[in-house]
């Protein structure tokens, strides 16, 4: 089975370097755990995608929910850049990685909510993205 996840990183950093942004922001995959900003240099702004779960069909695709974590230096620049993301997946139609990744739609499931880390106290939004993606590698 085919995890899209690393295919939605890429696409979040380059529409992010794109759009010129005011400020570099680390884009990564998978969780961060209690005291890991710390040991992992991760510093705001950040923005963590992780994959939720997976719904398989018969027909070769699946259903995926990331989750998608913002951190900011400030509750408007944790906004401003939550709503940077969104532009990058939200509603985004069919999409091949040179790898064979194929992504037929992605969306918003869950809009942003805002909030804090408990552990560091940066302001966070968070979000979930539905990902409609092949399960296998499409070939042409």
């Amino acid at each position: 089975m085919i995890d899209p996840l690393g295919k939605l990183v890429t696409e979040v950093r380059a529409a992010l370097q794109a759009d010129g942004g005011v400020w570099p922001v680390a884009v990564r995959g998978g969780d961060r755990y209690e005291g890991e900003a710390t040991t992992s240099g991760d510093v705001p702004p950040l923005v963590i995608l992780r994959r939720l779960n997976t719904v398989r069909s018969r027909y070769a695709t699946g259903r995926y929910r990331i989750g998608v974590t913002v951190y900011a230096d400030t509750r408007p620049d944790a906004a401003e850049l939550y709503g940077r993301v969104s532009d990058a997946l939200h509603i985004i139609g069919p999409r091949v990685s040179p790898s064979g990744v194929a992504i037929y739609i992605s969306r918003e499931e869950v809009g942003a909510q805002a909030g804090e880390d408990p552990d560091t106290r940066w302001p966070s939004e968070t979000a979930v993205v539905i990902v409609h993606a092949a399960t296998q590698v499409v070939t042409a």
